[in-house]
C-alpha cells in the first residue's frame, strides 16, 4: 500500500515536467524583466496609454505560481489593469532553492522585498505605487503598507486570510497537537508544494471528481475545455515555501493568530493592524473553502485606514477572482475605486 501511494505521489510531481500542458497558460501580454533579488523576479507590463498616476504592483500567493492574474488573454486581470491604464508590475516569486531555506520573514522584507519595491519607485519615477495582493500575497502587501506607508497608495486584497481562528480547515490541521512542523521543515528543508496540494484537495476530497465529471459531460465545448485546463494546470503547478519562512507563517499566523491583538513582530518592530492607514478595499469570496468569508478583513480591524471599501463576490477561491461574473460585476468596480484613489492629492 504504501509502495503504492509513493508510486502515485511520484507521478503527480511529475506533472509539473509535462510541457505541453504549460503551453495551455497563453498570455498575449508582454513583460520585462526589470529587477531580481534571488530567486525573486520583478517582472514590469507597459499599458499602450498611461493614464494612471500610479503603478499597480500585483503580489500573488506564494504557494501557486503567479500567472493566475494572467491565465488566458480573456482571463487576465493583469491585462485588464493595463488596459485601464495603468502601468503594472508583478512580483515572481521563483523556486526556492535549497539554500532558500534560511531565508526568515526579516530577510525577505529587509533585504529581498524592500530592494524590488524600490525598484518600482525609481523606475516608474513615483513617490507612490498600488499594492495588489492575492490570497497569502495580501498578508505580504498589508505588512508592507505596515512597515512603510509612505510609499503604498493603496492596498488591495483578494481572498487574503486575516482572522486565522476563522482559517476553517486549514486553520485545523494546522492547529492538530500531532503535526511537528520544526521537524518536517527540518526534514524536508523547504515546505514541498506536494504536501501542501494534497492538503488542499483534502479539504474537499470528493471535489476533483465532480470537476472531472462536468469535464467529460463539457468536453466538446472549446471554450469550456480551454479554460478548464488552464486552471488545472495552474492548479497543479505549484511551488515549494521556503522553510523558515513557512514555518513563520504556520506559527504566528494559522497557529497563534495573535497579531489581530498584539501584533507582528518584524525584526524589532511590531507592526500592528489598527495602525494601518492606507485606503484598503477587499474582494471576497461567498463559497471560499481556503479562506472563509469570516476570516478576511473587516472594518474594525484598521479603524484608521482612510478609505475602506468590500466586495463580496459569487465564487469560491479563485472563481471570485477570474470567474464570469467577477470580471463582469466586481473587476469594473475595483477599477473605478483605485482610480478614484489614484486621483487623490496624498496628505499624508
Amino acid at each position: 500500500m504504501n509502495q503504492s501511494i509513493s508510486q502515485g505521489l511520484a507521478l503527480l510531481e511529475k506533472i509539473q515536467t509535462f510541457d505541453w500542458a504549460k503551453e495551455i497558460a497563453l498570455s498575449d501580454v508582454n513583460s520585462e524583466l526589470v529587477a531580481q533579488a534571488g530567486t525573486l523576479k520583478l517582472f514590469r507590463y507597459t499599458p499602450k496609454t498611461v493614464k494612471a498616476k500610479n503603478p499597480v504592483l500585483l503580489i500573488p500567493s506564494f504557494i501557486n505560481r503567479h500567472y493566475i492574474l494572467d491565465l488566458l488573454p480573456e482571463k487576465s486581470l493583469l491585462k485588464y489593469y493595463l488596459q485601464s491604464g495603468f502601468e503594472v508590475y508583478l512580483l515572481n516569486w521563483g523556486e526556492p532553492e535549497v539554500e532558500d531555506k534560511h531565508i526568515s520573514f526579516e530577510t525577505l522584507f529587509d533585504v529581498h522585498l524592500d530592494y524590488l519595491f524600490t525598484k518600482v519607485l525609481h523606475l516608474s519615477n513615483v513617490r507612490q505605487f498600488h499594492i495588489v495582493g492575492q490570497c497569502l500575497g495580501g498578508n505580504i502587501g498589508l505588512l508592507y503598507s505596515l512597515l512603510k506607508p509612505e510609499v503604498v497608495k493603496s492596498l488591495t486584497l483578494l481572498t487574503t486570510p486575516i482572522d486565522f481562528d476563522h482559517g476553517g480547515k486549514l486553520k485545523d490541521w494546522a492547529r492538530h497537537k500531532s503535526l511537528d512542523l520544526d521537524k518536517f521543515i527540518e526534514a524536508r528543508g523547504n515546505a514541498p508544494w506536494l504536501w501542501m496540494q494534497l492538503g488542499f484537495l483534502g479539504m474537499k476530497p470528493t471535489q476533483i471528481i465532480l470537476k472531472y465529471k462536468k469535464f467529460f459531460e463539457k468536453r466538446n465545448d472549446p471554450v469550456f475545455k480551454r479554460n478548464f485546463l488552464a486552471l488545472e494546470t495552474w492548479s497543479f503547478d505549484n511551488i515549494n515555501v521556503r522553510g523558515q519562512f513557512f514555518l513563520t507563517l504556520i506559527k504566528e499566523f494559522y497557529q497563534n493568530n495573535s497579531w489581530l491583538e498584539n501584533g507582528f513582530q518584524l525584526g524589532t518592530r511590531q507592526l500592528h493592524l489598527r495602525d494601518l492607514i492606507v485606503p484598503v478595499s477587499v474582494v471576497n469570496a461567498e463559497d471560499d473553502h481556503i479562506v472563509p468569508i469570516e476570516s478576511t478583513l473587516q472594518k474594525a480591524h484598521v479603524p484608521q485606514a482612510r478609505q475602506f471599501q468590500i466586495w463580496n463576490s459569487k465564487g469560491g477561491h479563485i472563481g471570485a477572482l477570474i470567474g464570469t461574473a467577477s470580471q463582469k460585476v466586481i473587476w469594473p468596480e475595483m477599477i473605478k475605486w483605485l482610480t478614484y484613489i489614484d486621483q487623490e492629492r496624498t496628505t499624508r
